[in-house]
């Protein structure tokens, strides 16, 4: 029996989300899913091959609403973009969705399944590598190595980071524990993602203690707190003007000490 040199992975630590009837007026087409696929050695991005690769989408009783459709390839990612209004307001909101991407890897096809979730709102990453050292970012950020490619980068940049932040949003969201389809733009979610994006950031250079970057570090974590207190869940059942809150900051220190 044959057996690969090389495996691949399905990068995406969370389910997808799809938006129900989603439509962007300015290219007249629905949203767009991805499926970044890594090298599980170095962790290395996987490009494709175009030609063969297909997309299947099944909804929660598995009838396939995207069947084996092409798939695009840029910057070595595959992408689907559906059709303006779909998934369609047919279809129920909930959990039990499926993505199954075929992908032409090296001259093999390669399939990995992936859980979805139709939502009537999906939060989208707002964050770019410029917000993370402009107006309201950290400037150092500018010119620092993201430590967290490699020693010296591999001109990757910040996407890693600003990618994480985006995913542990969508894990904030699921573990509220109400369901995730049901809910509305939440308040704060900006701030939160930018928050998040920049303690990534300044967690992936290495900061001996007492060092310029250790003082970002700790800049970072009590932004990101303040911003976790600062952010707002809302959903379709609750009352006007109501807001389920986020977890609020906590300091601690030694007894017998103060508390910064």
């Amino acid at each position: 029996m044959a057996v690969r040199a090389e495996t691949y992975a399905l990068a995406r630590p969370v389910p997808y989300l799809l938006e129900q009837g989603y439509s962007d007026a300015a290219s007249s087409s629905g949203q767009t899913i991805q499926a970044p696929i890594r090298a599980t050695g170095d962790g290395a991005l996987v490009a494709p091959t175009q030609a063969g690769s297909t997309v299947t989408i099944t909804d929660a009783n598995g009838t396939e609403v995207v069947s084996e459709a092409a798939v695009t390839v840029s910057g070595d990612v595959a992408s689907y973009t559906f059709a303006a209004g779909a998934p369609s307001t047919a279809y129920a909101l909930g959990d039990g969705w499926t993505v199954t991407w075929a992908l032409v890897i090296a001259g093999e096809v390669y399939t990995y399944r992936h859980g979805a979730i139709l939502a009537q709102y999906v939060p989208r990453n707002v964050i770019t590598a410029a917000d993370l050292y402009g107006g309201d970012g950290f400037p150092e950020l500018r010119h620092a190595v993201p430590q967290a490619q490699g020693e010296r980068g591999d001109g990757t940049g910040w996407a890693p980071q600003i990618d994480a932040a985006y995913y542990d949003l969508i894990r904030r969201m699921l573990r509220d524990g109400r369901p995730i389809w049901r809910s509305r733009e939440p308040t704060g979610y900006r701030g939160w993602l930018l928050a998040r994006a920049l303690k990534n950031a300044a967690d992936a250079i290495p900061a001996p203690e007492g060092s310029q970057w250790a003082r970002l570090q700790t800049r970072a974590y009590h932004r990101f707190r303040v911003a976790e207190g600062a952010l707002r869940l809302s959903y379709d059942d609750d009352a006007a003007g109501v807001r389920r809150p986020g977890e609020g900051p906590i300091y601690t220190a030694p007894v017998g000490r103060p508390r910064w």
